[in-house]
């Protein structure tokens, strides 16, 4: 008995050390993590850091260049402030200028041309919210890094190259974009097409009945001899492409056939999708086809923007 005593108590005993070992390394790898966050943390060469922004352009070596400004905390594109720029963006944009840090200072460079800044890649010029105006001059790229001054400065840095990543050259990449709805054939309700001369067409789903179920069934075998049906398989399935003007005008209206003399207006009414009993509508123009063919213009009925829908996909949804 009192030899089982003993061997209890000897395994007790190195229980209680395994798990003293264990919250005691714990603890020092604990200690060790924030000592190595707080090492990082003052190894960091601040270059700018600013609470906001209020103006960014950007420009490369070839001549393009994209500037945008702030106004009542809204970034606009200051070339054309009406195209509406997706937040997210811009806030991503935003935060990487106003916070840029070194990885490297060199305080006392050689020539200038040395790294890069005889021929500067990129230029970049930030106004805090105060006024306060910064430019920042690009040279060399060194690994994954780049050579990073501003400009009439006396030091150079290397920063990370993922700074230029969020110089974003394409409106495709910043301005808001429409979406087309999302439907499914079941709720489709009624389409109206008004020509440009005035002359209507009317697609209207009919209400089943049991009587109309077996009529149903049969136009389903011959969906050419149902349209019905054939419109709003194209109306759910339709979609935008891309975006091919981000702000269309009175006087460029024409160029796409969107003109009122020349567009196909369409009316959707359909049932929402999280309440049937519900209906929507929308309403959207359609313009010219491109020049190859493939892909209509169209135009969401209140939107600035011009999209594409492939061609067939409007040809199913409007009168042969």
């Amino acid at each position: 008995m009192k030899k089982k005593q003993k061997t209890f108590a000897i395994l007790t005993g190195v229980i209680v050390i395994l798990l003293l070992a264990f919250f005691g390394m714990k603890y020092v790898n604990h200690a060790n993590e924030e000592k190595e966050e707080q090492k990082k943390e003052e190894e960091k060469i601040q270059v700018l850091k600013a609470d906001s922004l209020n103006a960014m352009t950007y420009a490369d070596a070839e001549g393009n260049s994209m500037a945008f400004e702030k106004e009542e905390g809204v970034w606009k594109f200051s070339e054309d402030p009406v195209i509406e720029l997706q937040e997210d963006v811009m806030l991503d944009m935003e935060n990487a200028f106003s916070d840029i840090q070194a990885i490297k200072e060199i305080s006392s460079p050689d020539e200038l041309s040395d790294y890069g800044f005889d021929a500067v890649t990129y230029r970049l010029s930030v106004t805090e919210e105060d006024g306060t105006e910064h430019e920042y001059l690009f040279g060399n790229t060194t690994g994954e890094q780049i050579y990073f001054m501003e400009e009439n400065g006396e030091n150079v840095y290397t920063v990370s190259s993922e700074l230029t990543s969020q110089m974003l050259w394409n409106l495709a990449d910043i301005a808001e974009k429409d979406s087309f709805i999302q439907i499914i054939a079941d709720h489709f309700v009624k389409e109206v097409i008004t020509a440009p001369d005035g002359t209507q067409t009317v697609y209207e789903a009919v209400e089943e009945t049991e009587d109309s179920e077996d009529e149903t069934e049969q136009a389903d075998d011959a969906e050419e001899n149902n349209p019905v049906e054939k419109v709003a398989n194209g109306i759910a399935g339709m979609y935008f492409t891309d975006c091919v003007d981000y702000h269309v005008t009175d006087e460029t209206k024409a160029g796409y056939g969107l003109d009122e003399a020349s567009r196909t207006k369409v009316e959707v009414t359909y049932k929402d999708s999280q309440d049937g009993e519900k209906e929507k509508t929308v309403i959207f123009y359609v313009g010219k086809e491109d020049e190859d063919g493939s892909y209509y213009y169209v135009q969401l009925d209140g939107s600035i923007r011009v999209n594409r829908v492939l061609s067939d996909s409007i040809k199913t949804i409007l009168p042969e």
